[in-house]
């Protein structure tokens, strides 16, 4: 880094005595000395920190539908975070285990092409 580049942090809980309605989404902060800028300059955000907090499945009324020698099956899906594609296919291989006894029914997945298996 030459010395006209810098880094500047500016996290959204530094300055709420001065700015008590900042969310994490909108915000205002007050830097701890002046920047003095001459020229044009160029910046870009090199990285950005932010609390998870949502779910990716966002109902507990999300549910699958199995059908098995005729038979139709519900199978809920939890509601939660499933951080892989992988994690949300064990948690419906689980509740199809609940639902259908037989353990014929088991929901997949597949790296390469992307898409889900059903055997």
């Amino acid at each position: 880094m030459s010395e006209n580049d810098f880094y500047l942090t500016l996290p959204c809980n530094a300055s709420l005595d001065l700015h008590p309605d900042n969310t994490l989404t909108r915000y205002a902060t007050v830097l701890p000395q002046l920047i003095s800028l001459l020229g044009q300059w160029e910046c870009c955000l090199v990285e950005m920190q932010y609390t998870h907090s949502w779910d990716n499945v966002t109902s507990d009324n999300t549910w699958l539908g199995v059908t098995l020698n005729g038979i139709d099956f519900v199978v809920k899906i939890e509601a939660g975070y499933y951080d892989m594609p992988e994690t949300l296919i064990r948690a419906i291989n689980r509740s199809i285990r609940t639902v259908v006894k037989e353990k014929k029914v088991k929901l997949g997945y597949s790296d390469i092409t992307q898409k889900r298996l059903y055997t």
